[in-house]
């Protein structure tokens, strides 16, 4: 056999799954070679191909939550920023326009530099960045929240209108600096972090200032609502979990950082809550009369970066009757799971099934071997019967009390949960030539006498056959010998098993 090997274009553009045809023409001198003859292809002259994409469309904002403060960075204050790009490259050189706007009352509060984007197709991958900065009023409104929202336009559909990851809708904070009383202020109420990422934009750091000066030092402790196994995946720096502000250094911000801390189990993203809390001798920075602004919580999203998938590493098998060596491919998982994970492996149907066979139907992982492939061997069955190359497949199936790995808890099912797909296809070539197999080509026979040849079937016929021997010329040669018998027939039982012709 000689190999064709098939290789899909690398781009940038998400044009999602797409099947091609690959056509094959044979010339040759030898006329059953020849397409223009009666050349045999099997099984098909064209071959599907199936490419997975590996690009997806978004527009990706790097937060979801930002925070400004009066008067704005220009008089001392606060201004915030995200930064915006593509996932993948519009398709047809579009370009990609977002506009921005601010919910009520947001347009009296905020200025929003620049008011649009836009994304030509030769810098779809350059991020951008969009500030927000605070417009100071001179009147203590307390912290107020707004909603930034982003809407895309553009002539590629799969970025018209969007999708925006994680969201189309960042809310901002204002804070306030009119203060006339006590108050801790904290310059963020949500954040947004990715598991397992070290760098510091994945980090969620928000600052704490005191809004007057205390009589006395003041400890502002961070602490994760509920706790417990919250600590294994939301870690705290500095190490002390607290903030002091003295006399002095009151209105010199201070500041937290967290950390999401990563796994190997796809948990989904999931929120978590740190709930601040003040002491001090000064009364107005203690315990229940502490005053913070605009709350004492900050909510921060944990992005998981694990995807739960069944991995297979082929998505199309071949394999013969007869065949020493068997075909195979591997099974592993993409994520860990939180419990014992079972993926079953069967004939799509009864007429599958008499075609092949896989080994072993059953595959188990759990939390200690869930990446280490196992391996799946598929063998033909070899039968009698002459068949044309079969197409059959195989199907998989996972069930688990880990919801992300059960087919009835997925979205989509199986289809969703399998890479590259739950189905398997498997061509299965044949060893067996339907013929009629004689004994001898050449037979002698004196006259007086008699000689003898045999006949039997070189595969199953898939119902009786009947050979028939006719002597020719006919009239010349009948008066020369005989032959018994002049039919013979085969059946199911007897295909295999030679049967005499006699020559007088």
């Amino acid at each position: 056999p000689q190999t064709v090997t098939v290789t899909a274009d690398d781009d940038d553009v998400a044009h999602g799954a797409q099947t091609f045809s690959l056509s094959l023409s044979a010339a040759s001198a030898d006329a059953a070679y020849d397409d223009g003859g009666a050349v045999a292809w099997l099984p098909a002259a064209t071959v599907a191909v199936r490419v997975v994409d590996d690009d997806t469309a978004g527009i990706v904002v790097d937060t979801s939550a930002l925070f400004v403060a009066e008067p704005g960075r220009a008089a001392g204050g606060i201004d915030d920023e995200l930064t915006v790009v593509l996932r993948s490259e519009p398709d047809g050189f579009a370009s990609v326009l977002i506009d921005f706007s601010l919910s009520v009352g947001g347009a009296a509060a905020l200025t929003v530099t620049p008011a649009s984007l836009t994304f030509p197709a030769a810098d779809w991958d350059v991020p951008q960045v969009v500030v927000v900065d605070a417009v100071d009023d001179g009147v203590e409104t307390g912290s107020r929240a707004f909603t930034l929202s982003l809407a895309a336009t553009s002539a590629d559909g799969a970025y018209n209108a969007g999708p925006f990851v994680p969201t189309a809708a960042v809310a901002v904070t204002v804070a306030d600096d009119d203060f006339q009383r006590a108050a801790i202020v904290l310059s963020a109420q949500r954040g947004l972090m990715t598991e397992d990422a070290l760098s510091p934009a994945e980090h969620v750091d928000y600052t704490v200032v005191l809004a007057t000066a205390p009589t006395a030092n003041v400890v502002v402790t961070a602490a994760l609502l509920g706790g417990g196994g919250d600590e294994a995946l939301i870690a705290r720096a500095p190490p002390t979990d607290t903030l002091t502000f003295t006399p002095d250094n009151w209105d010199e911000a201070q500041t937290f950082t967290l950390y999401a801390l990563g796994d190997d189990v796809a948990s989904g993203n999931a929120d978590y809550t740190v709930v601040h809390t003040a002491a001090s001798a000064d009364g107005e920075y203690d315990g229940a009369a502490a005053r913070f602004t605009a709350s004492d919580r900050v909510v921060v999203t944990r992005v998981d970066d694990d995807v739960a998938r069944v991995v297979l590493s082929a998505g199309a098998l071949t394999v013969a009757e007869g065949q020493a060596a068997a075909s195979t491919y591997s099974v592993s998982l993409s994520a860990q799971p939180t419990q014992a994970v079972t993926v079953t492996v069967a004939p799509e149907g009864a007429a599958d099934a008499a075609q092949m066979a896989p080994t072993p139907t059953e595959l188990v992982f759990d939390a200690g071997d869930w990446d280490e492939p196992q391996t799946v061997t598929v063998t033909a069955v070899d039968d009698a019967v002459a068949e044309v190359v079969a197409t059959v497949a195989l199907v998989h199936a996972a069930t688990s009390g880990d919801a992300s790995f059960n087919d009835a808890d997925v979205s989509g099912g199986a289809a969703a949960l399998f890479v590259p797909s739950q189905r398997t296809s498997v061509q299965v070539f044949d060893n067996d030539n339907a013929r009629v197999v004689l004994s001898k080509g050449v037979l002698t026979v004196v006259e007086g006498e008699a000689a003898t040849y045999t006949l039997r079937l070189g595969s199953l016929p898939a119902a009786g056959a009947t050979v028939t021997v006719t002597i020719t010329p006919p009239i010349a040669a009948a008066a020369q010998i005989s032959v018994a018998p002049t039919t013979v027939v085969f059946d199911g039982d007897d295909w295999n098993v030679p049967q005499t012709v006699t020559v007088t």
